[in-house]
């Protein structure tokens, strides 16, 4: 994308690669359901919005997400239960700032997954939102088959409002992790889980 883009549409689109350039945005409004299922690479702005009140899902299945720029996606106005999974086969890298954002969560359901094989890594700032009901649960991990090298690199910002993350994982780094309003990370070890919560 090297000119700003405004798709308004309630039909599913569906993307291979996505680039964004530098001073350039890319809005989707009103679209129910994307599915990208390349390579991803950012240095723009990115935004995903409902304004209409439907849910939002987004599905990132490719090999690498890379975002040096913005990353918005709101549902915050939506009735419906909205889902963001992004489930990497390579790599994913933020240097830049992602928002997600929804209106809700019930039990059971898991709204934010960003998750990789090869490598994670957060420089930048990542921000995930529930604005109202149960704590939103987030996947936050690496997959790969020997779990001592399963570790995340947060050398970055993540908040959490209203926000559940259970660590499943390592955590390098000298990042923070920002526990807001209603916010709680469970730190599992082997014997025993530690609960960090903002009330």
């Amino acid at each position: 994308i090297d000119r700003n883009t405004i798709r308004n549409t309630s039909s599913e689109i569906r993307l291979a690669n996505l680039t964004v350039n530098q001073e350039v945005y890319y809005s989707i409004v009103n679209c129910s359901l994307i599915n990208v299922s390349g390579c991803v690479s950012n240095a723009g702005n990115i935004h995903v919005i409902s304004l209409d009140g439907e849910q939002i899902w987004v599905r990132m299945t490719g090999e690498e997400f890379e975002n040096s720029g913005i990353v918005a996606i709101n549902a915050l106005r939506s009735n419906a239960i909205s889902n963001f999974c992004f489930n990497l086969s390579g790599s994913f890298l933020n240097t830049g700032n992602m928002y997600f954002g929804i209106n809700g969560s019930i039990s059971g359901s898991l709204p934010f997954s960003v998750t990789s094989v090869n490598s994670w890594s957060n420089t930048g700032k990542m921000i995930f939102h529930a604005a109202h009901g149960e704590k939103a649960r987030l996947r936050i991990r690496r997959y790969v088959a020997d779990d001592v090298t399963n570790s995340i690199s947060n050398n970055g910002t993540i908040c959490l409002n209203n926000t559940l993350w259970p660590v499943h994982t390592n955590i390098e780094g000298n990042g923070c992790i920002a526990v807001g309003m209603y916010g709680q990370i469970d730190l599992l070890f082997s014997k025993s889980t530690y609960h960090i919560s903002e009330t």
